[in-house]
């Protein structure tokens, strides 16, 4: 290659010709290891086609028709069924997508790249499902390459979040990811990145003492990309080692970094500093006197700050607490301010509840309710318990005209939530808009004992009511137009799993009280639901198994796909709960021990279980996992803080309809664990 003539020579190879003929069937071909052109027959197709079209330059036609046929073929994959890949064998497909997805950073295909950001909320779930082990995971060479690729900061909570997993107990590449993540932020060039050290610091806060020698391996191979002298990595450090004083960490960190003599006139590190908690307080009791508008800059100006800390840190505690307590306080005012904050809390913990309930609740603020319904079908999923969501959904679906589904929708919460009034509240309110007023002295009387005044209030709307009166008078007038604002499209990226969620709903006993042609409807619906979203993506965890569960005899249409989902707990877990087969049980017991007294309880107890659950339940709740930790709570108010042996045997043997319903939701919970999160 010249200076005068940048195109590079391109390589002299039959190959080429055939696959310029017929690029996708020579590329199949070559990827899935069928046909690999002379003389590179023992080599990694990933390779030999990195030898092919390396040296071409970015423009070079040739290469973008390769861009284009690999981002056809990975468009075309989530498409196989689930017995498809189970014939071709699990290991190998999800080996071959992981090659393919490597294809992308390595020669700069960039169609491929954009298809791939716009397309993660969908892809990121398929390729968890894929993951067989270390060496056959789509779901890891996927984020590597959205990693390398990445011409923002969209992922940078993400980045954070596999460093802390990877702390928590996911495997050590996590971490891997997540330091390639951080490296390859658009950031201004400095001599080290901030954000990588916060995010090693991040994934070093849940290290133990007797970890010194992980620590110091990660951090050795860390430090080896950026040379400097002692004192300079100090200088670096210090805020760091503010921030986590207590952390055993920041000991061996500083012993690895001492001696030398820093050099005079160095400048002072960035001092990183999480804004005043008497600052958010300030604007809390401002919003209680003035108007939303009036506080609004201020708002945004603490949460910009807060946002800086979390992006210096990797810690987001502080800014999702103020976004989440903030965005309620503005919801009613300022639905758009709301929406915002939520995202923002959701972006940078997917996990955080609080969150996703303002998310779903601003979204029916701002008149996107069929957006908001999904989003609080999606939310119930991933917390099961958010008693807020629960009266928030069926209060939207009794405001939309499905009065049938949210009285379904009350009664079934109110029985879950003895001592909850708000869920009566609405199912009062319901009754009494329709007419249908001889049941609801008995709920005003259950609503008395926790909420006098509601149950005042409901009282004098009732006897309204029997006068031939307006029971709500006033409060049917039109609300003002809301914040137009642009269609919220990481809500609209989980309308598959809302749909799903919604189905499970309809087709469950929940329903059982409505009468019968209202029954039939909504459940035919449910049908055409899950039908429509395995049409379109038949790998479609949740939607499995609402199918089996609901729709299906597991052991007779399922039993021969399990192996097609190795990694996905609740899919496994329902599988083995519908089949009782004890195989399946130690199959599960091995591959996920740390949920071990979850699988005992729902597959069968065996030799020693009931103990060893008694023991988990009298210990303290799981703080890393989300399933665990949800049935460690409901177990534990259920049966006190020591239950014996033979109350876990009596729970499980007898058939306990309470401990069946957690079981369910658990799996729900775990099906879907890699499910799409706000990304922009």
């Amino acid at each position: 290659m010249s200076a005068i003539d940048p195109r590079r020579p391109r390589p002299d190879h039959p190959w080429l010709d055939a696959f310029e003929k017929a690029p996708a069937e020579r590329f199949d071909d070559l990827i899935r290891g069928i046909a690999l052109p002379f003389p590179y027959g023992r080599g990694r197709p990933s390779d030999v086609l990195d030898t092919l079209f390396g040296n071409l330059g970015a423009n070079d036609p040739l290469l973008r028709l390769l861009d284009h046929t690999v981002d056809a073929w990975l468009a075309a994959r989530p498409a196989d069924p689930p017995a498809f890949r189970l014939r071709y064998g699990p290991a190998r497909y999800a080996g071959e997508v992981a090659d393919a997805l490597s294809l992308v950073p390595r020669l700069d295909l960039r169609d491929s790249a954009a298809r791939l950001h716009a397309a993660v909320n969908a892809l990121e779930p398929w390729a968890a499902g894929l993951v067989v082990d270390s060496a056959h995971d789509p779901r890891a060479e996927l984020w590597r390459t959205l990693a390398q690729t990445q011409t923002d900061d969209t992922y940078q909570a993400d980045w954070f979040g596999f460093c802390d997993r990877a702390g928590r107990g996911e495997p050590d590449y996590f971490l891997d990811i997540g330091l390639l993540g951080l490296l390859g932020l658009p950031k201004p060039p400095a001599p080290v990145s901030e954000a990588v050290l916060a995010g090693f610091a991040r994934w070093a806060c849940h290290l133990g003492p007797q970890d010194r020698d992980d620590f110091l391996l990660q951090w050795y191979s860390l430090k080896a990309l950026y040379p400097s002298s002692p004192p300079a990595w100090r200088h670096r450090l210090e805020p760091l080692f503010k921030e986590h004083a207590r952390r055993p960490f920041v000991a061996w960190w500083k012993e690895d970094v001492k001696g030398g003599t820093a050099a005079g006139g160095a400048k002072p590190p960035r001092v990183i500093k999480t804004p005043p908690r008497e600052r958010r307080e300030k604007i809390e009791l401002r919003l209680a006197k003035e108007p939303v508008a009036a506080v609004r800059s201020d708002i945004e100006a603490l949460i910009a700050d807060q946002l800086c800390y979390a992006e210096a840190t990797g810690e987001s505690h502080f800014v999702v607490r103020t976004a989440c307590n903030i965005g309620d306080l503005v919801l009613d005012q300022a639905p758009d301010l709301a929406h915002d904050l939520a995202r923002i809390g959701v972006r940078w913990e997917p996990g955080h509840m609080y969150g996703w309930t303002l998310w779903a609740r601003s979204l029916a603020a701002l008149g996107q309710e069929d957006l908001a319904e999904i989003v609080f079908w999606e939310t119930l999923r991933r917390f099961p318990d958010d008693v807020v969501s629960l009266s928030a959904l069926a209060e939207l679906l009794a405001r939309t005209g499905r009065a049938g589904e949210a009285e379904a929708l009350y009664r079934e919460t109110a029985r879950r939530f003895p001592g909850d009034a708000v869920c009566r509240g609405g199912l009062a309110t319901l009754l009494i808009r329709q007419g249908r007023l001889d049941g609801v002295p008995a709920i005003l009387a259950e609503i008395a004992r926790v909420d006098r005044a509601s149950a005042g209030s409901l009282s004098a709307a009732l006897a309204r009511a029997r006068r031939g009166e307006e029971p709500f008078p006033g409060h049917d007038a039109p609300p003002a137009p809301p914040p137009a604002v642009a269609e919220d499209a990481e809500a609209r990226a989980l309308g598959d799993d809302g749909r799903v969620q919604r189905a499970d709903f309809r087709l469950g006993p929940a329903l059982d009280g409505l009468p019968d042609e209202v029954q039939a409807l909504l459940r035919q619906a449910a049908r055409d639901d899950l039908d429509a979203v395995l049409a379109a993506r038949p790998n479609h965890a949740g939607a499995i198994l609402v199918a089996m569960e609901r729709l299906d005899d597991p052991a007779e249409r399922w039993a021969g796909l399990e192996p097609a989902f190795p990694n996905n707990y609740g899919l496994r877990l329902a599988f083995a709960r519908a089949s009782r087969d004890a195989a399946a049980r130690e199959a599960i017991l091995a591959r996920f021990p740390g949920r071990a007294p979850v699988t005992r309880l729902a597959v069968g107890l065996g030799d020693g279980g009931a103990a060893a659950v008694a023991g988990w339940l009298a210990g303290p709740a799981p703080q890393d996992d989300p399933v665990t930790a949800f049935v460690h709570r409901r177990l534990h108010t259920r049966l006190g803080g020591e239950p014996t042996a033979d109350a876990v045997r009596a729970l499980v043997d007898g058939g306990d309809a309470d401990l069946a319903a957690t079981l369910t939701a658990a799996t729900r919970m775990a099906v879907n664990e890699q499910a799409p999160v706000l990304r922009s």
